[in-house]
């Protein structure tokens, strides 16, 4: 691992055993292991917020009506009144 200076080959999250976290010293690497706890506290923070967004948007309907615009005989479509989506 990079942060710590210590090889102990690929880290698999489900292989993980604490005799491995143990051989990392990540007492060693207090200031690190916050930095990195907390990005990842604010990447799951963000991927939650996405996700609810992502829902939200799925129920989401909008009303389309035709319209006429000035000049030639041309017909165009516009979304209804903001207070009207669903």
């Amino acid at each position: 691992m990079e942060e710590t200076g210590k090889d102990l080959g690929e880290i698999n999250p489900k292989t993980l055993t604490l005799a491995k976290v143990f051989d990392l010293e990540l007492q060693n690497h207090q200031e690190k292991v916050q930095e990195i706890s907390k990005e990842a506290k604010e990447e799951l923070k963000n991927e939650e917020a996405i996700t609810k967004i992502d829902a939200i948007w799925k129920q989401t309907s909008f009303e389309i009506k035709s319209t006429k615009l000035k000049g030639p005989p041309f017909e165009g479509f516009v979304f209804g009144s903001p207070d009207e989506i669903r």
